[in-house]
C-alpha cells in the first residue's frame, strides 16, 4: 500500500507543479491541460494492458523497475520543459498504473476489500494534504518546480525500497489464466458503472471553479472550497473504511448516485456562496465514500474477482472522457452544460445499478427452489401424459 499511496501522491502534486512550470515560463496555461491528460491517458491505456495481459508471478520485479522508471522520470521532468514534460508524465501515469495494478491485485485478493480501499483513500487524502501544504509553503518558494519534482523523485526512492517487501507472486484469483484475464459479463456492467460515476464525478469538479466565476461569487468561495473539499474527502473515505460494509452495496450505491445529481443540480442553481462551500463539501465527501463500494459491488458482481484489476483503468478513462466531453458544450463562460453532462453521466451509472439490481431480483426468482417445486407438477403432468401415449 505504501508504493501505491506514493504514486497516488503524484496526482496531489502535480497540478501544483504545472502552475509553478507556468510561472517560471517553462508551460503555457494550455499546455497544463495537455500534461494532464497525456498522463490520465497513458496510465489509463496501461492500466488495461496490466490488467488484461499481467500474471503475477515475478511481481517483485515487476514492481521494481516501474519504480525505479517512475523515480527516474519525476527526476527528469524537474531539468525539462515543454514538450518533454509530456514524454516524462506519460511515463510518470504508465508506471503508477503499475502501481494500481498492484494495489487492486491485493484487494481482489482481501476479505474485506472496503475496508481496505477506505483505508488507502484516508491515508491518500492526509498525506496529500501534509504533501501539498509543504510543496506550496516550503518547496516552491525555495526551489521552484524543480524542487518541487525533486521531492516526488524522494517518495520513488521510497517506493524502491519498499519493493524488498513485495512478495515474489500471488496466489492466482479462481478460474484466471495467466496472461488472459477478462471481466465477466457481470462484470463488465459493474464496469461501465465504476467509468460513468468517475467521469461524472471529475467533469462536476473539474468545472466547479469556472462555474464560481460565471456565478460571480467572490474569490474567497473557492479559497475555502478547496480545503473544504480535501477535508470531506479524507472524512468520506472514513466514513466508507469504518461504515460501507454495513449497509446493503445497491442501496448505498443507488443513495449516493442520487444525492449527487442533486448537488449537481443545485449548484448550477445557486449563487449562496455557503451553499457553494457545503456543495463542495458534499460532493467529495460522497466521491470518496462511493469509490469503495463500488469495489465491493464488483466483487458482488463478479466472484471470480477478475473485473476488479480493471477497475482503475475504467475510472482512469472515465476521468479523460467526461470532462473532454463536458468541454465540448462549454459555450463562451457558460458552463453549466458542462455540468449537466457530469449529472448525466451519473444517472447512467444509477440506471444501470437499477437495471441490473430488478434484473437480478427477477433471475434469482426464476432460479429459487420455489419456482423449481413451481415446475416439478407441470414436468410429472407431461411425463404421465407422454408416458400414457407411449403405451397406446
Amino acid at each position: 500500500m505504501t508504493i501505491a499511496v506514493g504514486a497516488a501522491l503524484v496526482t496531489w502534486v502535480t497540478p501544483i507543479l504545472y502552475t509553478q512550470m507556468v510561472v517560471e515560463g517553462l508551460m503555457t496555461t494550455a499546455q497544463i491541460g495537455r500534461a494532464a491528460s497525456v498522463e490520465l491517458l497513458c496510465a489509463a491505456a496501461a492500466s488495461a494492458i496490466t490488467g488484461a495481459r499481467f500474471s503475477t508471478e515475478g511481481l517483485r520485479r515487476k514492481l521494481l523497475c516501474a519504480t525505479i522508471i517512475f523515480t527516474l522520470a519525476n527526476l527528469v521532468s524537474g531539468f525539462v520543459g515543454y514538450p518533454m514534460i509530456l514524454v516524462m508524465r506519460g511515463i510518470c501515469g504508465a508506471c503508477s498504473s503499475v502501481f494500481l495494478w498492484f494495489l487492486f491485485n491485493v484487494f481482489a485478493r482481501s476479505t474485506r476489500p472496503t475496508q481496505l480501499y477506505g483505508m488507502f483513500l484516508v491515508t491518500e487524502g492526509v498525506l496529500g494534504l501534509i504533501v501539498a501544504s509543504v510543496t506550496t509553503g516550503a518547496i516552491l518558494p525555495m526551489f521552484g518546480s524543480q524542487g518541487g519534482y525533486i521531492a516526488l523523485a524522494a517518495f520513488g526512492a521510497v517506493s524502491v525500497a519498499m519493493c524488498a517487501a513485495v512478495p515474489k507472486s500471488f496466489a492466482p484469483l479462481p478460474h484466471v489464466k495467466i496472461g488472459r484475464n477478462k471481466p465477466t459479463a457481470r462484470g463488465a456492467l459493474g464496469l461501465a458503472v465504476a467509468f460513468m460515476s468517475m467521469g461524472g464525478l471529475l467533469t462536476i469538479w473539474v468545472f466547479v471553479p469556472a462555474l464560481a466565476l460565471q456565478q460571480g461569487l467572490p474569490a474567497w468561495v473557492m479559497a475555502t472550497a478547496v480545503p473544504v473539499a480535501l477535508i470531506c474527502q479524507v472524512l468520506g473515505g472514513f466514513a466508507a473504511t469504518f461504515t460501507g460494509h454495513r449497509f446493503p452495496i445497491r442501496p448505498a450505491l443507488l443513495v449516493t448516485y442520487f444525492l449527487l445529481v442533486c448537488v449537481a443540480g443545485i449548484w448550477i442553481a445557486t449563487t449562496a456562496s455557503m451553499l457553494f462551500i457545503l456543495l463542495a463539501g458534499g460532493l467529495s465527501f460522497l466521491w470518496m465514500f462511493q469509490v469503495p463500494i463500488t469495489l465491493s459491488y464488483l466483487v458482488d458482481l463478479d466472484p471470480t474477482r477478475r473485473s476488479v484489476l480493471f477497475q482503475t483503468s475504467c475510472q482512469q478513462l472515465g476521468s479523460a472522457s467526461g470532462p473532454a466531453l463536458g468541454s465540448l458544450l462549454v459555450v463562451g463562460a457558460d458552463v453549466r452544460h458542462a455540468i449537466l453532462v457530469g449529472a448525466a453521466m451519473l444517472i447512467t451509472a444509477l440506471s444501470l445499478v437499477v437495471a441490473e439490481t430488478i434484473y437480478g431480483r427477477r433471475r434469482t426468482k426464476l432460479h429459487s427452489p420455489e419456482a423449481a417445486l413451481l415446475t416439478i407438477p407441470a414436468a410429472q403432468e407431461l411425463q404421465s401424459v407422454t408416458t400414457a401415449r407411449s403405451a397406446n
